[in-house]
């Protein structure tokens, strides 16, 4: 079928967004599994870049750092669907890989530690430990996940594919676009665009991406933000497409909730509806904070 093919957009909704949220606390647990070697065993970057993690489209997974040993170049990865860690190497199959469901977070912590020394990684500085606080979930005391992969992995895992690539194709080109990484803190998968600051301010920002949901947003939603706050802005906003709206509690931005995606049946609408919501938002952003059109 066109919609699943890996170029393609894959049609969102066969399972509601907002039923999303247990598959999705889970998978952000799940992570930090994969940022622990970077963490824990890379130098730290100023942007934090070696916590960070790449979709690979390919594969379909998110994939942390190179680990660089005398054997070579490896890496872990998260294959969303099925809750799977991988071990992967600069070329070829992955040497090692670990189903999630049925164990504990803990056991397969064991498990990457054992894997990556095998690699030749000296892992006597590995860690789990991370510096902010994750969703409240049973599985970060000791519970296991569940015994098999929860349908809303898969559902999420396209969340994934359809952003990443329509992400990099909108910010292609421009100037100060950084590239589109999953960060382990929100698990959204974002970029940035960095601009020299007007009117006295040293830099702007506009961020957009994709969050699988979060407090202030139980379903997954694609986002456009602006940094900082725009001086005398408006109290009423251009309307945005396909149901986004303005954002001004906490954070000045734009919002496309799944909901108001899968009211859109087909891939195509689907995928034409996120990028015109994006598009159109982070012109307006730009607009707000004076910057000229690229």
């Amino acid at each position: 079928m066109a919609e699943e093919t890996k170029d393609a957009w894959r049609r969102l909704g066969a399972i509601e967004p907002q039923a999303l949220g247990e598959a999705r606390v889970l998978l952000h647990h799940a992570a930090q599994l994969v940022t622990a070697p970077g963490r824990s065993l890379l130098p730290a970057r100023s942007d934090d870049g070696q916590t960070a993690f790449e979709w690979i489209e390919e594969r379909e997974v998110l994939a942390g750092e190179w680990i660089v040993s005398a054997a070579g170049k490896v890496r872990v990865a998260l294959e969303i669907a099925s809750a799977t860690l991988l071990l992967l190497p600069d070329s070829g199959a992955p040497t090692a890989r670990r189903a999630l469901c049925g164990g504990t977070l803990e056991a397969a912590f064991e498990w990457l530690g054992e894997a990556l020394s095998a690699q030749g990684i000296d892992v006597s500085r590995l860690s789990r430990a991370v510096p902010y606080e994750l969703p409240a979930h049973a599985v970060a005391a000791g519970a296991p996940l569940p015994a098999f992969p929860l349908p809303g992995f898969a559902e999420l895992a396209r969340y994934f594919a359809n952003a990443e690539p329509l992400l990099r194709a909108i910010t292609q080109g421009r100037p100060g676009a950084a590239p589109v990484r999953c960060w382990p803190h929100h698990f959204d998968l974002g970029t940035l665009l960095t601009h020299a600051g007007v009117g006295g301010d040293d830099v702007s920002t506009v961020g957009l991406g994709l969050s699988p949901g979060d407090e202030g947003y139980p379903e997954p939603y694609f986002y456009v933000n602006l940094w900082p706050h725009p001086r005398g802005l408006p109290e009423v906003l251009p309307a945005l497409p396909g149901g986004g709206h303005w954002h001004r509690e906490g954070w000045d931005g734009a919002v496309l909730p799944g909901t108001r995606l899968v009211e859109t049946p087909g891939a195509r609408d689907q995928e034409a509806l996120a990028r015109d919501f994006l598009v159109s938002a982070v012109r307006v952003a730009r607009g707000l904070l004076g910057l000229p059109e690229p």
